[in-house]
């Protein structure tokens, strides 16, 4: 049975909405050949039957990564983000399936007449073409409005048209990417999508919103009432008699165990960490290996070349000309220090605090350069090349091994013929199939002044600039995240000059070298015996100064706390012995030397789990907070709240005017108990003894405001608003049956 039949048997009023990651990837070029034909043996996980192989997880993953990174891959993304990506992979996979199922059980499908709708909308109907397909398979709506006409004489080959648009954070148009064979699959894709569609509107037609469920929501939503609240919060008890015994925490545990289902199955790893630090040698070696440089910096010859090789990988070569404190590199106020000197001056070394890395600079060259200027630019399209190539083929796949070199060599000619033409003529007067206006510096028609000491357009840009003289026009390389295109630029005009430097600064940081790296790998080497004996892991901590800490591991588990590249040693902990040391784990900033203690394959959490069990404990606690409560609490004689307070002191009275309970007005809103009764109470009525969360209550209501429904009184936002309750609890409904009543298995420790 689907969950169609199952929801309609358990409510009368459920919308659900097929939500949350619907785009979850676009399938381009590059990860269309991220699909490997080697399909492995073991599997990440099952749901309902259908396994989901680690091949499957990974490219899933790498999608993902590919949408959230702009392009990048999954092993290229931050640490925390590698964690993320791993677990929403694996939410998206199990929603994929469900709904796949679901769209199967129910018939559903896209016909012809709507595929070609969703391509090129229909003017009868008014239907407009999908949203999806206009930015993911026509690059943009501009791009689409111009080519519509040419899609819809032959929507079953629409590859000349097929690209992917590119949006900044802002949805700006920054880039439009041709998609070749990978069109095929972005429209697979948004068929999919149409069916999710189907799907979601089917579900919604299931249920039902009535005039009395939503006249029940306008008078919540509408009616106060003046309450008066007498109250004991259980933490004004506070002394010796409260503290918990080990017998009344674990009672506590078995009473609220339900609170800590354990999923998968766990493992406690224990972990010693040598946080890898260089020695006063290390930085001694590095301080005169700078040294060695400052007579090199006077002799070489191409000197950028030698300073781009010599500085470090993860440090920024900068070669553009800066005024006094903009320049980048700030290290020991070089970033002043450095415009006393002139040309061909050479400072350092120079250090900074801590002494973790050591640099030179020369100042390389000193002229009167403008802050900002004004330019045309067009981006040279690289489409009209595909189309010389195609030649009207329309089964043409651009193959990188034997179009990769005449790509370039048409790109350049075409590049340079309309620098030529550039030459004598406005930028924007070119071909429009040929050159995309930048309008990054155009407002009203008019140019705008650019900040050069922005950057936006990359090194070439850059250097180019600074040699230009108004009217100039340059052909530049601008970097895409993509990999890049030719621009034309064309000078109009340069804002005030001023003095400003070029700089060469070298930079090299201070690692362990060899022989630091045997002390610590040495000292590792110490704590794995140590485990093998059975002995205490702390007995050694100080002298061989290192960090013990621990975790209960999963397989969904991607990172240890402090420890970088640690999925490695997650993995070997699911495979490991107990008791047994590890070999030693080399990460960017730790050796790292662990053992696993033993393993968890109970229904719930262990109460040793050290948030379990301050959980239990403070439970068991306010149990008996409760109870002293309780034992004190005067019997009400009247219906006079107040006088309660004169015979038992710790009691608080607090009077509200028009609360609105589903508005969350009452200070109270959190306590549901304390919710319920002031709702179920007319005026002049008293509650009988609330036992809330945070305390013990007591409620009358002194005054209630009904709303008023007249003739005129309309629903339509009290429907809405119950709809779009709904759709939460649908999503609910969905998540609830994927994780908790379908047929799961996870499997993540598998992965590496």
């Amino acid at each position: 049975m689907g969950i169609i039949q199952k929801t309609r048997d358990n409510s009368a009023l459920m919308l659900i909405v097929i939500g949350g990651a619907l785009l979850a990837f676009i399938l381009t070029e590059y990860l269309s050949s991220n699909n490997s034909s080697n399909e492995l043996n073991n599997t990440v996980g099952e749901f309902n039957g259908i396994q989901i192989t680690d091949n499957e997880f990974s490219n899933e993953r790498e999608k993902l990564a590919f949408l959230t990174n702009g392009g990048e891959s999954f092993s290229a993304s931050q640490e925390f983000q590698k964690g993320q990506l791993t677990n929403e992979a694996w939410n998206s996979i199990l929603r994929d399936k469900f709904l796949e199922h679901e769209a199967e059980e129910l018939g559903i499908k896209v016909t012809s007449d709507e595929e070609e709708e969703m391509l090129i909308g229909n003017s009868e109907t008014g239907a407009q073409p999908s949203p999806f397909y206009v930015n993911y398979l026509f690059g943009g709506s501009e791009y689409y409005q111009k080519n519509r006409n040419e899609i819809a004489q032959n929507t079953a080959d629409i590859s000349k048209h097929a690209f992917m648009a590119v949006f900044n954070r802002n949805r700006e148009l920054v880039n439009r990417i041709p998609l070749g064979s990978s069109s095929l699959w972005v429209r697979d894709f948004g068929i999919k999508l149409k069916e999710q569609d189907k799907l979601q509107r089917l579900l919604s037609n299931c249920f039902y919103t009535t005039n009395s469920l939503a006249k029940d929501e306008f008078l919540a939503s509408n009616s106060n009432k003046d309450i008066e609240v007498g109250f004991v919060k259980y933490s004004s008890v506070d002394d010796e008699s409260i503290e918990p015994t080990e017998k009344e925490i674990k009672a506590a545990f078995e009473e609220i165990k339900y609170q800590f289902i354990e999923k998968e199955s766990s493992r406690k790893l224990i972990f010693a960490s040598f946080a890898l630090k260089p020695s006063n040698d290390d930085k001694k070696a590095v301080l005169e290996d700078v040294l060695s440089l400052k007579n090199t910096l006077n002799e070489e010859g191409d000197l950028k070349l030698f300073i781009k090789n010599e500085t470090d990988a993860d440090e920024i070569v900068n070669f553009n000309f800066y005024k006094k404190g903009e320049y980048p590199q700030k290290i020991a106020g070089i970033d002043t220090l450095l415009f006393d000197l002139k040309k061909g001056d050479i400072y350092g070394p120079f250090t900074n605090q801590d002494n973790s890395k050591y640099g030179i600079s020369k100042i390389l060259d000193v002229k009167r350069l403008a802050d900002s200027a004004k330019f045309e630019m067009g981006f040279v399209k690289i489409q009209p090349v595909f189309d010389k190539i195609s030649q009207g083929d329309s089964t043409y796949k651009y193959s990188a091994e034997n179009d990769q070199v005449r790509v370039q060599k048409l790109y350049n000619e075409l590049v340079d013929s309309l620098l030529d033409v550039a030459q004598s003529r406005k930028i924007s007067s070119l071909s429009k199939d040929l050159i995309s206006i930048d309008s990054t510096y155009i407002e009203s028609n008019e140019l705008q002044w650019a900040q050069l000491s922005a950057n936006n357009f990359g090194q070439d840009f850059m250097d180019t600039i600074v040699t230009c003289k108004v009217g100039d026009v340059k052909k530049v390389f601008i970097p895409t995240k993509q990999g890049g295109i030719y621009a034309l630029i064309k000078i109009r005009k340069f804002g005030v000059k001023s003095n400003k430097m070029q700089i060469g600064t070298i930079i090299k940081n201070v690692y362990p070298g060899d022989d630091t790296q045997e002390d610590y790998i040495s000292r590792a080497n110490q704590v794995a015996f140590t485990i093998k004996e059975g002995k205490d892991l702390n007995i050694l901590s100080d002298s061989l100064n290192y960090v013990i800490d621990s975790a209960e591991v999963k397989g969904s588990t991607y990172s240890l706390r402090g420890i970088s590249d640690s999925r490695k040693i997650i993995h070997w902990a699911f495979n490991a012995e107990f008791n047994q040391p590890s070999n030693i784990f080399t990460t960017p900033n730790a050796y790292v030397v662990c053992f696993v203690r033993n393993e968890n394959n109970d229904k719930f959490k262990s109460i040793e789990d050290t948030y379990v069990k301050s959980v239990c404990e403070a439970y068991a606690r306010k149990q008996k907070q409760k109870q002293n409560i309780l034992a004190n609490f005067p019997a009400l004689t009247s219906d006079d709240i107040q006088s309660l307070s004169q015979s038992y002191e710790a009691l608080t009275i607090n009077k509200e005017s028009s609360v609105n309970l589903k508005k969350g007005s009452s200070k109270f809103s959190r306590e549901h108990e304390v919710n319920g009764s002031i709702a179920g109470l007319s005026k002049n009525k008293t509650s009988k003894i609330i036992e809330g969360e945070e305390g013990v209550y007591i409620v009358k209501v002194i005054n209630q405001y009904d709303a008023k429904i007249t003739e005129e009184t309309s629903f339509d936002l009290e429907k809405t608003q119950l709809k779009r309750d709904a759709v939460r609890n649908g999503n609910l409904l969905v998540n609830e049956y994927i994780t908790e009543k379908s047929d799961l298995t996870d499997n993540r420790k598998i992965l590496r």
